[in-house]
């Protein structure tokens, strides 16, 4: 006999005993055998129950009588299984005598036995007794050890139809506990008979049963199971069980810790309890645990917090440590354990050996599974998930799932997970509940695992870490270890802003970490569990850098992770990955001279910075990623991370060109024949500490975006969208670095590899033309705008590219299909663009083609000349006509100086979709250097030769011809006006005779008169010059036009009601996208709009980063000097008359609020945006002086949807707790019900809306779930239409060590890169949803054609001709 194992039977472990270490437990005997069983009474059990089975009235009317009864009861429930008749009989009368206890029933079928008197009318009595004997129907015979259904030799029909009457039983339990009137004592008695049933069944170790057993035993024992801890919560709701019951619970299940259902039940049990809990702590608001329908009375309703409360705690520690699940060891040491290896094997084999204990790590990665899902609900996380592990209906472990984790049928949604709720436990408290166990599962396995147990005297040794099977076992466990990882990150990672973590907890949470991290079998687990890791201000964080850009690069690098995966869904690690990627990409310039952290004892990095480590690591990252990423939602944040790091290594970059050993391999144009390894080899071939590694990385960039552009992403909307917006980024980074040296060429590949873009995209054949498509081919364009620089356009190649790409989308096709082809002239052309869109975008590209227009500067381009500043300046009215269609004329026939010589002189204010410009043009008569004589004449020369001979004729004229008849034939004048009798004949004959008169005397002084040198005459003082204008271009081609076809030229009535708002209306829309962005500063805890907008006002205080935002994001100007966009329709493109203005106060001097769009606003633009960014204040544009206030136009005439603020308190955040009912304002917003009436000449089509968009800078980030959004909007007046739904928040939050972290962007940034990256945000998102809006240039030409409509005359071609000789 092995003495060991006898010395551990008789071992008592005190130390285990815990709360209950004052109590003993209560001993689970059964319900024994009583006198019968010392004498033999079969015959009489068979004779006594068959005739107290029958329905017929009972014979017992005494005590004593129904006493003696219940001894042959407690006899007969122990037979053997043969005795199936009498032990069904038994159980028959048993449960019949406990239905007093119950409520009333319809009679069943077939009719129960007959109650006794007595049980009647004292039912409590024998209740008890009978509960107790009914331990013997479950608990093996006198003879066996095992129960019966381990009795395989009996054979399946016995073991079932005694299976079936321990179901009836186990029903008859449930029945008592719902609606039982039952005390204390009974209580007790029948959770000792669950007790007791449950540790028959469970307790014993036995080897796999046969397949025509396992599922009568499965369902049996989870039965068990169920009803035992179903009556247990009823029974902490109606009668708290003693100190004692709970020992023995929890004795008892330490030793059915072998069996999987049990932590099944376990979870399901405890949480039923943490929803009921989480919902008493934290109230309603708090995120509810998704628990299943037939769980979701488990819990009484009624049940009072205290009992919620210790019943909680109780349950949650009835299973122990579940970390020992992995020790099977301390598993089998058991008294079961260890009378079956002395009894069944003779002590031949060692307990932890036996083989049931092979599920151990199959349990205990269920019971990790089961603490996680704890956690995840005091986190407010619950996951959907939770249903399954909180069901009893679950299904053997022989039944395995056929579908495998990375199918396509089990990939996630694409919706991202919901923010924490502020209502959460704080970090160190949930560590406190399950950190033990986490750590502890966290590092087992591992050179770091600790076990502060001591071993007791006669526990069995601790298994040698260099033991194979105890290697092999650990290996098995390493799924329940990466779920403890998991979760100690995800507990890691709900760290709220202001809150601190225990140093110890944070010191073992970074080297569990640790060691996950550098396991192959776990590193999945922690980079998907801790994407935020980086974002949240954990002191000494940084030490974990290196091993998780070892682990990213071994997720990235491939389409395939490099590390096991088993359970985690592959798309879901690797978008994890690229958020730990974003958090990271600032790195290597905000570190870069900060020596690696490293933990105690290791020395892998000594002597290198974060700087040399990440910096070319990261850029291969993001390379390598973008090349082989295959899923167009993870693309996107690829392409940002990508352009992050680009933007990151570019802060630093020298002022020198390219060395040629640095450019890519590819020196051809064309992105055709590269290898997928071409771009990751050219960027690991970089020298990252070479001071050019920026302006290489570039390159690379560009290429690799082109390529994959072209050969893989043009059929995904979104990937081609943020490709095209990376490629515009780096265009803007050659204009806003000069010191950035790029080669030309490049920048050709560039331009040339999108016109191939466009060129494909629009060559597809029609059923492949979409929506989505065409809005592909517009960014296509904007970012062909973006790079158009002078270089380029003075390149006759690139300028020939460019016009062909243009010329497609104009006319739908090139003018030279291939190179060769003879070139198709335009009349031959049919005008068949691909869609209206992607003609207005090649439009709009030609413009900046033809202005030259790359950077125009501050305020645009924009000519400020109006009407009003004519009339300011004393002149008279205009003429006004519209000019094809959608162009306005607006002609002043009047110098705009006093002129000391008149001159014809016309000043032209002209308004087409492009802007607003104005000509000045005057006709002289001679040059400017001419002579100034009187009127304005100059001499002409004087010919000194001396007067030529006249020549002489060549032949002399005929006589003239003799009279002859055929004169008469034809009457004179003067025969056939008297014939008429005509009254006027008199004055023709005298202006006959004056006529001849006059020719006789030239003809007679022809030859006698000097010839003299012609002057010309004096200038007129008084002409129309509108029609020289007009007829020089074009317009008044009398009788020119075709037949039927519209006139070119259309005259305005000019002064009429609403004439000055129409105009104002169309000034008011620029040729640029425009953009209003609302800046504000949330201090800590401030969650109200009065309190942020009153921070806008301090001029001390604010953060340094707040300060250096504004700083950045644009430059200040005055509203009343600026000729752009300011934010409101009121006071933009409107520059008043002949004022000196002094200049802007930069930010700093004063407090932000003076940024708030009535005297300055901060201002932006390039060549196809502007951005005007506003600090409210909590006044408004109507609250500025009358002086300051704009007559043009206002915001209702636009048809703004603004409404009076209130102060009423609007719930803007998902998690506010203030008050039961949350009144959602809709202050400016589109209310679809009642919408006021819109100005004539202004419908309400998609052109009219805009986007909201707000910057809030936050000292705690956590106060973004709180924010006043409907409030701020209220202060957020631009005066033009806008959706609710259409409103983006963007929140940037300062580390402490420097970082800036932007919710938008999800990355951490570099202070001096997040005005660029705000900006990009604002405009990318305006751009998203102004895309099924009409452009700026498009709204213009609507606008205009609505005034020209609106306002045209109706005049004929005389008519329109006569009024040009007529004053305005």
């Amino acid at each position: 006999m092995n003495v060991g194992i006898f010395n551990r039977v008789n071992h008592k472990d005190k130390d285990s005993d815990g709360m209950y270490a004052e109590w003993s437990s209560i001993p689970l005997e059964g319900g024994g055998q009583g006198v019968l069983g010392a004498v033999g009474g079969r015959d009489v059990v068979l004779a006594v129950v068959k005739q107290l089975s029958s329905p017929d009235p009972s014979p017992l009317t005494t005590d004593a009588e129904v006493e003696w009864v219940l001894e042959v009861i407690r006899y007969g429930l122990s037979l053997p299984l043969s005795e199936h008749s009498a032990v069904r009989d038994c159980v028959r009368v048993a449960c019949a005598w406990l239905t007093p206890l119950l409520a009333p029933t319809p009679a069943a079928q077939p009719t129960p036995p007959a109650l006794p008197p007595p049980v009647v009318a004292e039912p409590h009595r024998y209740a008890r007794k009978i509960l107790r004997h009914l331990q013997n129907l479950f608990v093996p015979r006198p003879d066996e050890t095992l129960a019966f259904i381990y009795q395989w030799e009996l054979g399946g029909d016995l073991i079932s139809k005694q299976a079936v009457l321990c179901h009836r039983v186990l029903r008859l339990a449930r029945a008592l506990a719902d609606g039982g009137a039952l005390g204390g004592a009974e209580w007790k008695a029948l959770l000792l008979l669950l007790l007791a049933a449950a540790a028959a069944l469970l307790a014993p170790p036995v080897p796999p049963p046969p397949p025509f057993h396992a599922a009568a035993i499965f369902q049996l024992c989870d039965r068990v199971l169920s009803v035992l801890f179903e009556v247990w919560l009823v029974a902490c709701h109606r009668s708290f069980p003693g100190p004692a019951l709970w020992r023995t619970l929890r004795e008892q299940c330490l030793r059915w810790r072998h069996r999987d259902l049990l932590t099944k039940h376990w979870t399901r049990a405890s949480l039923c309890l943490t929803a009921r809990l989480l919902n008493n702590l934290y109230g309603p608001h708090f995120p509810a645990v998704p628990i299943s329908e037939e769980d979701a009375n488990l819990v009484p309703a009624d049940m009072s917090p205290e009992a919620v409360m210790q019943s909680w705690y109780r349950i949650l520690h009835t299973i122990g440590n579940p970390v020992d699940l992995c020790r099977p060891r301390v598993i089998s040491q058991t008294p079961e354990f260890l009378q079956y290896s002395i009894t069944q094997e003779e002590g031949g084999r060692e307990p932890s050996q036996h083989p049931c204990l092979e599920v151990l790590p199959h349990i205990f990665h269920q019971a990790m599974k089961g603490v996680a899902a704890h956690v995840d609900a005091f986190l407010g996380t619950p996951r959907t998930s939770l249903i399954g592990l909180s069901s009893s209906s679950s299904r053997p472990p022989s039944i395995a799932p056929t579908t495998p984790p990375n199918s396509i049928t089990s990939q996630v949604a694409e919706t991202e997970k919901p923010p924490l709720t502020p209502l959460r436990p704080k970090v160190n408290s949930i560590f406190h509940l399950f950190g033990e166990w986490l750590f502890e599962a966290a590092l087992i396995g591992t050179s770091a695992n600790y076990n502060t147990q001591q071993r007791a005297e006669g526990m069995p040794p601790q298994a040698s870490a260099s033991d194979p099977t105890h290697s092999y076992h650990m290996f098995r466990c390493q799924a329940g270890r990466a779920e403890a990882l998991g979760t100690l990150c995800r507990v890691l990672c709900s760290k709220q802003c202001r809150e601190e973590v225990l140093a110890p907890y944070l010191a073992r949470c970074y080297v569990a970490m640790h060691h996950g991290l550098r396991d192959a079998a776990t590193a999945a687990a922690v980079v998907l569990n801790a994407s935020d890791i980086f974002r949240l201000d954990l002191d000494g964080v940084l030490v974990l850098v290196p091993d998780f850009i070892n682990a990213l690069d071994k997720i990235l690098s491939e389409r395939e992770p490099k590390i096991e995966c088993d359970s985690i869904d592959k798309r879901e690690l690797r978008k994890a990955a690229i958020s730990i990627l974003l958090s990271m990409v600032a790195f290597p310039y905000h570190y870069k001279d900060l020596p690696v952290p490293e933990f105690p004892g290791c020395n892998e990095y000594a002597g290198m910075t974060l700087g040399e480590l990440t910096r070319g690591r990261i850029a291969v990252m993001c390379v390598s990623g973008v090349q082989v990423e295959w899923s167009g939602a993870l693309a996107v944040p690829l392409l940002n991370a990508l352009y992050l790091c680009v933007r990151h290594n570019a802060l630093a970059a020298p002022a020198q060109p390219l060395p040629p050993d640095m450019r890519a391999r590819s020196e051809s144009g064309s992105t055709e024949g590269h290898s997928l390894d071409d771009f990751v080899a050219d960027v690991r071939g970089l020298d990252p500490s070479s001071p050019v590694f920026g302006a290489a990385l570039v390159v690379r960039a560009t290429y690799l975006v082109c390529h994959r552009l072209i050969s893989s992403w043009k059929g995904e909307l979104q990937v081609s969208l943020a490709a095209l917006e990376l490629l515009s980024g780096l265009a803007k980074l050659h204009s806003s670095k000069p010191e950035f040296i790029i080669d030309a060429i490049e920048r050709k590949r560039a331009v040339r590899w999108i016109c191939d873009y466009i060129s494909v995209q629009c060559g597809r054949p029609p059923q492949a033309h979409s929506r989505d498509l065409h809005s592909c081919v517009v960014a296509a364009y904007g970012c062909l705008s973006a790079w158009l620089c002078p270089a380029l356009l003075a390149d006759p190649d690139c300028l020939a590219t460019l016009m062909e790409v243009v010329e497609l989308g104009i006319s739908g096709t090139k003018s030279q299909a291939k190179p060769g082809d003879p070139p198709m002239m335009k009349d031959e052309k049919e005008l068949k663009p691909v869609s209206m869109r992607v003609r207005d975008a090649a439009e709009s590209l030609l413009m900046q083609i033809l202005e030259q227009q790359v950077d125009n500067g501050l305020n645009g381009n924009w000519c400020r000349l109006d009407e009003r500043w004519l009339a300011a300046l004393g002149h008279g009215k205009l003429r006004h006509f519209i000019a094809d269609g959608n162009i306005m004329l607006s002609l002043l026939e009047e110098p705009l100086a006093n002129s000391q010589e008149p001159q014809p002189t016309l000043v032209v204010i002209i308004r087409c979709a492009w802007g607003r410009y104005a000509w000045s043009l005057s006709s002289r008569g001679a040059a400017r250097s001419a002579g100034r004589g009187a009127g304005g004449a100059c001499a002409r020369p004087v010919d000194t030769r001396p007067p030529r001979a006249p020549p002489a004729p060549h032949c002399r004229p005929l006589p003239p011809a003799p009279p002859c008849a055929l004169d008469a034939a034809f009457p004179t004048l003067d025969a056939v006006l008297r014939q008429l009798g005509d009254p006027e004949a008199p004055t023709l004959f005298k202006l006959l005779e004056q006529q001849a008169a006059i020719e006789k005397r030239v003809k007679e002084s022809e030859d006698n008169v000097v010839p003299e040198e012609y002057v010309p005459p004096e200038p007129v003082t008084e002409f129309q010059t509108a029609r020289l204008f007009l007829s020089h271009f074009g317009y008044l081609n009398i009788g020119g036009d075709k037949k039927g076809g519209a006139a070119r030229l259309w005259a305005l009535r000019a002064g009429g009601a609403g004439w000055a708002a129409a105009v104002r209306r169309v000034d008011a829309c620029g040729a640029r996208a425009a953009l209003t962005v609302h800046v504000f500063c949330a201090r800590a805890g401030h969650t109200r709009a009065a309190d942020i907008l009153r921070n806008a006002s301090c001029t001390s205080g604010l953060p340094a980063g707040f300060l250096a935002m504004l700083r950045g994001l644009g430059k200040p100007v005055r509203v009343r000097g600026h000729g752009g966009w300011t934010g409101h329709v009121d006071t933009s493109y409107d520059t008043p008359h002949l004022q000196d203005l002094p200049p802007a106060n930069n930010v700093g001097e004063k407090a932000p609020a003076i940024y708030d769009g009535r005297e300055q606003v901060l201002y932006w633009s390039d060549s196809t945006s502007e951005i005007a960014f506003v600090v409210p204040s909590g006044l408004g544009p109507s609250d500025a002086p009358p002086d300051r206030r704009s007559d043009s136009i206002k915001s209702d005439t636009d048809g703004s949807c603004t409404s009076s603020r209130s102060s009423e308190k609007g719930a803007g955040s998902c998690w506010d707790v203030s008050s039961e009912t949350h009144d959602k304002l809709r202050a400016l917003s589109l209310d679809l019900d009642r919408q006021p009436a819109a100005a004539p000449g202004s419908g309400r089509r998609n052109r009219d809306f805009t986007t909201k968009i707000l910057i809030i800078w936050l000292e705690d980030f956590e106060d973004q779930l709180n924010l006043p959004i409907e409030e701020l909007l209220g202060y957020c007046e631009t005066g033009v239409w806008w959706r609710r739904e259409e409103v983006c928040v963007v929140c940037a939050c300062e580390a402490r060590s420097g970082l800036v972290r932007v919710s938008a962007a999800a990355a951490l940034l570099a202070p001096r890169l997040l005005p660029h990256v705000l900006r990009q945000q604002a405009l990318a998102h305006a751009r998203l949803h102004t895309d099924l809006y009409q452009p700026p240039h498009v709204r213009r030409r609507h606008l205009i054609q609505e005034l020209a409509q609106q306002f045209r005359q109706d005049l004929t071609e005389p008519e329109l001709l006569e009024s040009l000789f007529k004053s305005p």
